[in-house]
């Protein structure tokens, strides 16, 4: 399984038991429509692993998972479950902060970057 396929079912599954939207990249609602929560990922890096005969075969790809929201008690529990939801589909968890506080929209935030390690065919 390929990191997008990978962060993509994690992404629907958090969205589906936590009732909290997703996206790609970034939220494509209109700044003042945005939900009150919501979670974007995004590719950071893909920098190869190992190589052979001049080729790589593996890659770790460095994905961040960010959460927004304007109730604070959310990061109680939801950064908690995101962290378990990527490490069960195959993830590592390499670092997370906070994402400074949006005046625009009235978001605070909160990141977490995690590595998926593939092999790349050597066709």
């Amino acid at each position: 399984m390929s990191w997008i396929d990978a962060a993509e079912i994690a992404m629907q599954n958090l969205s589906a038991s936590l009732g909290i939207p997703y996206d790609f990249e970034r939220n494509e609602s209109p700044t003042e429509q945005l939900p009150d929560t919501y979670m974007v990922y995004f590719l950071v890096d893909d920098p190869g692993s190992t190589w052979a005969d001049g080729k790589e075969t593996s890659h770790e790809t460095r994905v961040q998972v960010s959460l927004f929201y304007r109730d604070k008690r959310v990061m109680l529990t939801v950064p908690k479950r995101i962290e378990d939801t990527f490490i069960a589909a195959g993830f590592s968890r390499v670092g997370s902060g906070r994402i400074p506080y949006q005046i625009n929209t009235g978001h605070y935030g909160w990141r977490c970057d995690f590595r998926f390690y593939e092999r790349r065919d050597r066709n």
